[in-house]
């Protein structure tokens, strides 16, 4: 899976700009699904439609695009200033290299670095190309970066840059590959614009109407020197999440969850966190509404450019999604 993870990873893919992965993806999925589909928004649908009587539409979603940079505008010392594509972490940025879509590639300033400040915001930094002027500069307003930073491994820890929802991707993948059989309408879906708002969530579960949906993403870890109170941890299994900034997952996605887990001797943690959301937020409030839960796989240094997650913790993932879907749902 490491291989999977690696192309996902390190391919470019900014929100709005998800062509790339969904090149990979859809030569990923090929023969493992009874269909696959784009909407006009640019989600990727594979679905298995075989479904038993007692079968449920489940959805299982991951986002395809990663966090970016887009140059706003060029001063007259060459230095493009920019905007965030999704929640960029300012405290990672400085020094960092960022590669451009035509494989360009730049380093992010900043202006006065000794200057005192409890909040640095995004106005104070800026991309070095190298260039010396305004004037034939070979960056244009609108052209957008991704942190340049291949995969890299450190024992069973993976480190690299788009990992927040590429990680998931891969989990769903993989889960394909894997399961045999399973009693539901099965909606593996790979979501755009994750970063910007869980646009793609939002119009793909419209679209598919499932019963019951489950979102895929890495997670913030609470296992570093002054992190805040969280108790997920790198290596300790798969987070099930109880809640987040915008999401409450309903109590029986849970205990479905905890139960699968826990007959399969699977290390999982419970999650409780005041920041950040998935796209299960977006998919609860479809339509008339959806039952939904999240699995995420524990996270540290999320939204730089050298997240790091355990391979373990996606293993574990991807064999909990499997005792999910190879049964029925007990509620």
């Amino acid at each position: 899976m490491k291989a999977l993870i690696a192309r996902l990873a390190d391919a470019y893919g900014p929100s709005g700009k998800e062509d790339n992965l969904r090149q990979i993806i859809r030569a990923e999925l090929k023969g493992l699904s009874d269909y696959i589909s784009e909407d006009p928004l640019g989600n990727v649908h594979a679905v298995l439609k075989q479904k038993a009587r007692a079968g449920r539409k489940i959805m299982i979603s991951a986002p395809m695009d990663e966090i970016g940079l887009m140059v706003s505008y060029v001063d007259e010392h060459g230095f493009a200033r920019f905007t965030a594509l999704g929640e960029v972490d300012l405290l990672q940025c400085l020094g960092a290299r960022v590669r451009f879509a035509d494989g360009r590639v730049g380093v992010i300033g900043m202006g006065d670095r000794q200057r005192e400040s409890a909040r640095r915001s995004l106005s104070e930094f800026f991309i070095d190309v190298g260039a010396s002027g305004r004037e034939n500069h070979p960056l244009q307003v609108g052209d957008t970066a991704v942190f340049a930073s291949p995969l890299a491994e450190a024992g069973t820890t993976l480190i690299g840059k788009g990992l927040n929802g590429r990680i998931g991707a891969a989990i769903l993948i993989e889960t394909l590959r894997r399961l045999k059989h399973s009693p539901h309408e099965l909606q593996f879906v790979f979501t755009v614009q994750e970063q910007v708002g869980q646009r793609g969530a939002r119009t793909a579960a419209f679209s598919l109407e499932p019963e019951i949906a489950i979102s895929v993403s890495a997670t913030p870890s609470g296992d570093t020197s002054g992190a805040a109170r969280l108790s997920v941890a790198l290596g300790k299994g798969p987070a099930i999440k109880v809640r987040d900034q915008s999401l409450l997952s309903d109590p029986r996605v849970v205990r479905w969850m905890v139960q699968r887990a826990e007959e399969a001797r699977l290390p999982h943690q419970l999650e409780v966190s005041e920041v950040g959301t998935t796209g299960a937020a977006e998919i609860q409030r479809s339509r008339a509404g959806v039952v939904v839960g999240c699995l995420g796989v524990p996270c540290r240094y999320l939204h730089g450019p050298a997240e790091m997650v355990d391979l373990n913790d996606v293993e574990n993932a991807v064999r909990l999604l499997i005792q999910l879907l190879a049964m029925p749902v007990p509620f």
